[in-house]
């Protein structure tokens, strides 16, 4: 596709940084994402689905593969934390929407 961004982040106190290419857009309802990082594969989905006019679903999957002991390391104590990185997550998600929401409304 052509898109791709280096990211840096820290994630449990530690420095990273990610490499992420969008390798499928099929507009408007679905997003794929591949991104390597420090031993760590990673596949995402997002998939766009109108409910109505002004509501819109977002499903986003994750798919992690480590390619060395110390990603999956990380990955494990991700599957310990997952409930609670789930939440946050989704509040995450959900705070990003009510923004675009917002941004559309004054926009429109």
């Amino acid at each position: 596709m052509g898109a791709a961004w280096d990211v840096k982040f820290s994630l449990r106190g530690k420095a990273r940084t990610i490499q992420i290419e969008l390798v499928k857009a099929v507009a408007p309802e679905e997003l794929l994402f591949d991104a390597t990082s420090q031993g760590l594969e990673t596949h995402m989905s997002v998939e766009l689905v109108a409910l109505s006019q002004k509501r819109t679903r977002v499903s986003i999957e994750l798919k992690l593969t480590p390619k060395t002991i110390s990603a999956r390391l990380l990955v494990q104590s991700l599957k310990l934390a997952k409930s609670n990185l789930a939440k946050q997550f989704a509040e995450r998600v959900a705070e990003y929407g009510r923004f675009i929401e917002d941004h559309h409304s004054r926009t429109a």
